[in-house]
């Protein structure tokens, strides 16, 4: 491999790096963009994580965080990570430690879209629940949220 091209994949790696993290996925797919392939991407890839400079697990927390700070919830963040070929990563843990309070971001998220009024109907339940799914949330986050928003009942 000719030293400039070698030069020229390190430093468009770097320039992105620079500006934020960024899995190994998703660069190899960048320079694959800018007509790099092959061998040397992924000795120059390997460089970058050997000195530390590329890392899938500091870009898969970033990133989550980010999408934490959006109110999207563990079952999305766990999807766009493998989207962004984030794997040998225990993303379930991974997850879990990151942030530890789901319930309140649910809670945040839903009265956020629907404010603090119950779902009065049965369709109105299923759309916020859909709703809240497609953020990520797990039905058990669901009906525990709407377990406590239920006024108890008394005799």
């Amino acid at each position: 491999m000719a030293a400039s091209q070698r030069d020229a994949i390190r430093s468009f790696c770097l320039r992105s790096l620079s500006r934020r993290e960024h899995g190994r996925f998703e660069l190899k797919e960048r320079l694959r963009g800018q007509g790099y392939s092959g061998r040397e991407v992924d000795e120059v890839l390997d460089e970058l994580v050997a000195k530390g400079w590329q890392s899938d697990e500091r870009f898969a927390r970033e990133y989550s965080r980010m999408r934490i700070r959006k109110g999207n919830g563990p079952l999305r963040i766990r999807h766009e990570l493998r989207e962004r070929g984030i794997e040998d990563v225990p993303l379930d843990d991974f997850i879990q430690d990151l942030y530890s309070d789901w319930d309140e971001l649910i809670e945040h998220v839903h009265r956020k879209r629907f404010g603090d009024a119950l779902p009065d109907t049965y369709q109105e339940r299923a759309k916020r629940s859909c709703f809240l799914q497609y953020r990520g949330f797990t039905p058990e986050q669901i009906r525990t949220l709407f377990a406590r928003m239920t006024p108890s009942r008394r005799p």
